[in-house]
């Protein structure tokens, strides 16, 4: 015997349960997005915390010091110091939501990915006092500006090479006519109400054509340290 044509209500009624089967997730789906949104409120919580702490640090610097750290930033990063040699990273977007960051700033990229093989937000010149790690796996404690016409390049380091270890960045290019930024290094701790805190102020060198070198250098212990570079103030050419 010929099936008879199934009804219109028969057939929405097909169609809504294969559509209740479609979404209806499994115990595994369920239990991977309840873990991703755990990891999720994890970063926020992380995230206040340093806040946190960076307003504590920038608490402890001079009076006159303190103006305009905490309104922004032209560029945020974290360093990590190794205790052995070559175990140090330039993490270029762990500090990047800390602070308000200047849309004109520096955004970075892993000094590899800019070479063509890996990437960050940072750039330096070659210098025997400064010299960047050549092997793909050292570059992972080197940072590079991402090129930008308006954006002199920048290089930051971490340097673990000789006998103490460093921060070490370079702006090139700079106008000799714009007041210079500071570099601000905040240890990342939460076992320490008073952080590490430092702030450096570049070594300038005169470059043809109206512009300067800016050379800064902070020696660390082993450890996590937030970087900043903005709160420009005039000082000697």
């Amino acid at each position: 015997m010929a099936s008879q044509p199934k009804r219109l209500s028969e057939l929405i009624s097909e169609v809504l349960e294969e559509r209740a089967q479609a979404v209806t997730f499994s115990p595994e789906h369920i239990e991977a997005k309840t873990a991703q949104l755990r990891r999720r409120l994890r970063a926020v919580q992380q995230t206040a915390t340093a806040r946190r702490r960076i307003v504590q640090a920038v608490a402890i610097l001079p009076p006159e010091r303190r103006r305009g750290w905490l309104e922004g930033v032209q560029a945020a990063l974290k360093v990590v110091i190794g205790e052995a040699a070559r175990g140090s990273r330039v993490l270029a977007d762990a500090a990047r939501d800390l602070l308000p960051v200047d849309p004109a700033g520096w955004t970075f990229g892993s000094g590899t990915a800019l070479g063509g093989q890996v990437s960050a937000q940072f750039r330096p010149e070659d210098n025997s006092e400064m010299a960047a790690p050549s092997a793909p796996e050292d570059d992972r404690a080197r940072a590079e500006s991402i090129p930008r016409a308006s954006a002199p390049p920048v290089t930051v380091i971490a340097d673990d090479t000789g006998g103490a270890r460093r921060v070490l960045a370079t702006i090139r290019d700079f106008p000799a006519d714009r007041p210079a930024p500071v570099l601000l290094i905040i240890e990342d701790t939460a076992d320490n109400d008073r952080p590490l805190t430092v702030e450096v102020d570049p070594q300038s060198a005169p470059m043809p054509g109206g512009l300067r070198s800016l050379t800064y250098e902070a020696a660390l212990p082993p450890g996590a340290y937030l970087v900043f570079l903005g709160n420009p103030r005039s000082m000697p050419q």
